[in-house]
């Protein structure tokens, strides 16, 4: 966990690094400056292999613009996205893949959030605290039920980029 929260900061800091680095370019020699940048064209490469791996589900009708924007999001912070529209699916890829972060709707037809989450904890107990739920109907008992029992993190629709982020730096 340490290591990804670490990973994220560096892709999402990785411009600032190199900014520092031109402001030292007449403080360091010039072998010293291409030494550096070899090692973080290096890192560069293994952060890119280790990205944190997300899978966003959200039901067909509600996919668009909140879908896109958590793609978005996420891929423009250099996460690896899986998309799906089904629960049942989900499930599937859950059980084929190792993610560090799942972002799903609550609200889906056939297999809702509440049932995902019970899956995912018959699979992959590790993934529990890992799973963001994203609800446009957080005034609902039986919503507001499933959240306080599973104790995850949740955005209320419409929710912005910046809430968005924020959540999911407390989660990875």
């Amino acid at each position: 966990a340490d290591r990804a929260r670490i990973e994220t900061f560096a892709r999402l800091h990785g411009e600032l690094i190199v900014q520092a680095l031109l402001l030292l370019d007449g403080a360091l020699q010039r072998d010293q400056l291409l030494a550096i940048e070899r090692k973080l064209r290096k890192l560069a490469g293994h952060l890119l292999e280790a990205a944190v791996h997300a899978l966003v589900v959200f039901h067909q009708h509600r996919i668009g613009k909140h879908g896109d924007l958590l793609r978005e999001t996420l891929e423009g912070s250099g996460f690896r996205v899986d998309k799906t529209t089904s629960g049942a699916d989900a499930v599937k890829m859950v059980r084929n893949n190792d993610y560090d972060l799942i972002i799903s709707d609550i609200k889906m037809p056939g297999l809702a959030g509440d049932v995902f989450y019970e899956k995912v904890k018959k699979l992959k107990t590790q993934l529990l605290d890992k799973i963001i739920f994203i609800s446009g109907d957080s005034l609902n008992k039986d919503t507001q039920s499933f959240l306080m029992e599973s104790g995850n993190y949740s955005l209320k629709k419409p929710f912005t980029v910046d809430e968005l982020k924020a959540i999911i730096s407390k989660v990875i």
